[in-house]
């Protein structure tokens, strides 16, 4: 939706003249259009189609709005579901609940509220969280504040993402069947679709960037590119190891806030893809996003012509928040949920998976030697998760030494 299409919209819903308000499109997300409303005069309260009137204190200055078109922005041929919004909604509904009221607030983490759903339109309308910069934008050394320590910042945020991913795992270990059914796709991907877009991606990554030869390629894109589940990549285990949450939590979910020092302010936003994963699945992708920001420092791409000095700010932060993230999960949720082989199963593939999947998709920021180093460790993750949890072989892994890499906690 175009930013034309969008105030036209506005000014029908709202019964309000074009000069009331203005919009301004945000960045991030790749599936949907979102803006940022700005009200000349803040509302106390706001009459929407087909609700009572919902009163604000304090008034409502600004709105957040996401419209979810039912193909990939910029390619009507490739379709999606429109429930992806259903999905957001009824998460940001389920974070009023009492069992989740206050969950990851308590971790020092907000998410949006919902205002209202138009599903006609598929526009939802969410409460703004201010001007807050991407995890992703951080880590590449966006300034934040102004720390004495950027480790130690860094190493707060990473505390808090862990923790309140942990707590939110805790909080809905082993979900009801009707709970995990209210978030499940009436019409998901076939494994058919999924196996033609990721397996040969993820082998064409191999094929270029591998710094030694790979003769079971075809077989680890298969392992992945197979699957039924886009998001954990691998079929639903025994219910009491599943949890509901984010399902595609990544740096560019998270948002950050401008405070100095080192306490600021954290929000996790995008909740299309919430409900019944496994937390191996998510950590592990996690670990592996964090762990490429270090590989980005490390060996930048050409087209990312940075300084020395931002190269070791970057490595630096990268490296502070992946491992304080890591290590605050591992503790927060503890050995009942993350020393079960099912766990280090699922991390080891998510793990694989988006590490294989960097080299195509972070090519603006990195270099041949970071994409061949990302390559190596995710063939190595997927080699080292065997076919099933009897076939896992740790020693596939080497000797990696990154906090978020190969010897993470995540695996012994």
């Amino acid at each position: 939706m175009d930013l034309d299409a969008w105030q036209r919209y506005i000014s029908s819903t709202l019964s309000l003249p074009p000069s009331s308000f203005s919009v301004t499109r945000l960045l991030g997300g790749v599936l949907n259009s979102t803006i940022r409303l700005a009200l000349s005069s803040p509302l106390h309260s706001l009459s929407l189609p087909g609700t009572p009137s919902l009163p604000f204190d304090p008034p409502l200055a600004s709105i957040v709005l996401k419209h979810a078109p039912p193909h990939m922005p910029g390619d009507g041929d490739f379709p999606l579901s429109t429930f992806r919004q259903t999905c957001e909604a009824r998460a940001l509904e389920l974070f009023e609940a009492p069992f989740l009221q206050g969950v990851l607030h308590h971790a020092q983490v907000e998410v949006p509220r919902l205002i209202y759903h138009d599903e006609a339109a598929t526009v939802l309308w969410m409460t703004d969280l201010g001007s807050l910069v991407t995890l992703s934008d951080y880590l590449r050394g966006v300034p934040l504040g102004n720390p004495t320590d950027e480790a130690a910042q860094a190493s707060s945020i990473g505390k808090r993402i862990g923790t309140a991913l942990a707590e939110l795992h805790l909080a809905t270990l082993n979900p009801s069947h009707e709970l995990s059914e209210r978030f499940k796709n009436p019409d998901p991907p076939k494994s058919s679709e999924i196996a033609a877009h990721q397996g040969p991606l993820i082998l064409r990554m191999i094929e270029a960037y591998a710094t030694r030869p790979v003769p079971d390629a075809e077989i680890l894109s298969q392992r992945l590119g197979l699957e039924d589940d886009v998001v954990d990549a691998l079929p639903p285990g025994t219910g009491k190891e599943l949890v509901l949450s984010m399902g595609d939590v990544w740096p560019g979910s998270i948002l950050l806030g401008p405070h100095g020092g080192v306490d600021i302010d954290v929000a996790l936003v995008d909740w299309e893809f919430f409900g019944a994963t496994h937390p191996g699945a998510e950590i592990g992708a996690l670990a592996s996003h964090l762990h490429s920001h270090e590989l980005e420092g490390a060996h930048p791409s050409q087209k990312w012509d940075i300084s020395p000095e931002r190269k070791r700010l970057v490595t630096t932060r990268s490296e502070a928040c992946g491992l304080a993230a890591v290590e605050a999960y591992m503790t927060t949720a503890g050995p009942g949920i993350t020393r079960t082989p099912t766990f280090r199963r699922r991390a080891l593939c998510a793990y694989g998976r988006e590490s294989l999947n960097a080299a195509d998709f972070r090519e603006e920021w990195l270099g041949d030697e970071g994409k061949s180093k990302s390559v190596d460790e995710g063939a190595r993750a997927l080699r080292a998760a065997g076919d099933n949890e009897a076939e896992m072989n740790m020693e596939e892994l080497g000797e990696q030494s990154s906090s978020t890499g190969s010897k993470s906690e995540l695996w012994y």
